[in-house]
Formats: C-alpha cells, sequence, structure tokens
C-alpha cells in the first residue's frame, strides 16, 4: 500500500496486524510518492498486490519465509510455531 502521510500513519499502527485483518500473508505501507506506475490509484493511497514470497505455512496458510526455521515445527511458520509452542505443547 502506498498511502498519503495522514492514512499512512493510521495503516503503520503496530496495535492493528492489517496482513491479518486484509487476509494476506505480508502487508507494507511506504509513501504515495513511491508507488508504481502500474498502481491501483484511489483517493488517498495506491495498491499494489504481488505474490508473496516463501512457503505456505500449514497452519494458518499464510505463505511465509520463516516456514521450517523453527526445526521443531517445521512445516510452519515462526508465528504459528510460536503459538503451537505456548498452547499446544
Amino acid at each position: 500500500m502506498y498511502a498519503k502521510e495522514d492514512v499512512a500513519a493510521l495503516l503503520n499502527d503496530a496495535s492493528i496486524d492489517f496482513a491479518q485483518l486484509s487476509i494476506v500473508s505480508a502487508f507494507e505501507v511506504a509513501s504515495i510518492d513511491k508507488a508504481p506506475a502500474d498502481a491501483l490509484v484511489l483517493e488517498h493511497a495506491s495498491i499494489v498486490v504481488e505474490k508473496a514470497t516463501g512457503e505456505k505455512c500449514e497452519r494458518c496458510w499464510s505463505i511465509s519465509e520463516s516456514v521450517g526455521a523453527n526445526e521443531a515445527h517445521p512445516t510452519v511458520c515462526a508465528r504459528c510455531a510460536e503459538v503451537v509452542e505456548k498452547y499446544y505443547a
């Protein structure tokens, strides 16, 4: 997402997981001035959707480069491995 300064401030709120809210693997915010020519242009922001890099997590189905990082749980992402360790170990 490429957003104007006031909108970017809202989208950078660390208390909200916009990737999870949007049901996407990753959500990044940059200045609207950096939006590429092929972005979908809206009133206060521009959007680019790209294929995520990494592997599909067996638990949450998000695509993440952290899948396999935890040797005890090689088929899940780091976030899911933490949840599994905390609640199911």
